[in-house]
């Protein structure tokens, strides 16, 4: 999970580094804060950094996206801006899945 303002060249850095072929799986265009509260959510699944395992689930986006609807109906009720720039960094969950 990361956030990038621009999802292919960010799929492209991570694949760089990594032996398995990447997949997006999931992303929202919500910035920063949704990006500190979804690793947060799934700490019990973290590897190492900002890997999660998700392996044992039939559609890890829909856990991604559950999670994340969450949060933003959660900022939206408290009137606090979730992204307040102009072009807002999208929040994207790759997996090599």
């Amino acid at each position: 999970m990361g956030v990038a303002k621009y999802i292919a060249q960010r799929i492209k850095s991570l694949q760089s580094g990594t032996a398995t072929t990447l997949k997006l799986h999931w992303s929202a265009r919500a910035g920063s804060p949704l990006e500190r509260y979804l690793p947060e959510q799934f700490d019990a699944r973290r590897t190492h950094g900002e890997w999660f395992d998700f392996q044992d689930l039939p559609d890890p986006a829909q856990e991604s996206n559950e999670a994340a609807h969450v949060f933003l109906h959660r900022y939206a009720e408290s009137g606090i801006a979730v992204c307040t720039r102009t072009t807002c960094p999208f929040v994207t969950h790759v997996s090599s899945r």
